[in-house]
């Protein structure tokens, strides 16, 4: 009789808010988020967890 493995489950991602500074006279940008973070951050937070991607705000 084998053991039987069972996938630890994440808790599934909580809606949160992600701001991003806005360029020259923009004002912050803030977007709904749903990332593994879990609670409202900047965009700067996420890159320093995830690493930049092809979603990079230039």
């Amino acid at each position: 009789m084998g053991a039987t493995i069972t996938p630890i489950r994440r808790p599934a991602p909580v809606a949160h808010v992600e701001t991003i500074e806005g360029s020259g006279d923009s004002r912050t940008i803030s977007v709904r988020c749903w990332c593994p973070i879990g609670h409202d951050h900047t965009y700067a937070e996420w890159v320093a967890l995830f690493g930049r991607s092809q979603y990079d705000v230039r």
